[in-house]
């Protein structure tokens, strides 16, 4: 579902298609390695981490150096930071549900209005 390919063919579509995303910033590229920053704001901002090699992704939604909400895949199994409740793992179905970027920034649009945090 994921791979370092489809992440970053994701996110030009991402950035191409949505007002939201105000700057991206790549912190690391490799082939098989990819970690990246899409801000929405100054303090507020998507963090993708992708390892191919070991079949690794993180789709985090920070503000302020606080994580709100997240999902984890590590080798192969999901599970979901809720925004009511980041600290926690959610390994409910809907947690454990596989997700790529555009399904994350679906679910970071509705958390971030209900939390007026655009």
């Amino acid at each position: 579902m994921n791979s370092v390919e489809s992440i970053l063919k994701e996110i030009t579509a991402i950035k191409n298609n949505s007002y939201l995303i105000i700057r991206t910033e790549i912190l690391e590229h490799e082939s098989t390695f990819l970690k990246v920053r899409l801000y929405l704001k100054d303090q507020l901002f998507i963090q993708v981490y992708r390892n191919d090699q070991y079949d690794t992704t993180n789709f985090v939604l920070i503000f302020c150096d606080e994580r709100i909400y997240a999902r984890d895949q590590v080798r192969g199994k999901w599970h979901r930071h809720p925004e009511d409740k980041s600290h926690t793992h959610d390994l409910t179905n809907q947690g454990k549900r596989p997700v790529n970027l555009r399904i994350f920034f679906e679910e970071v649009k509705k958390i971030i209005h209900k939390m007026n945090l655009i």
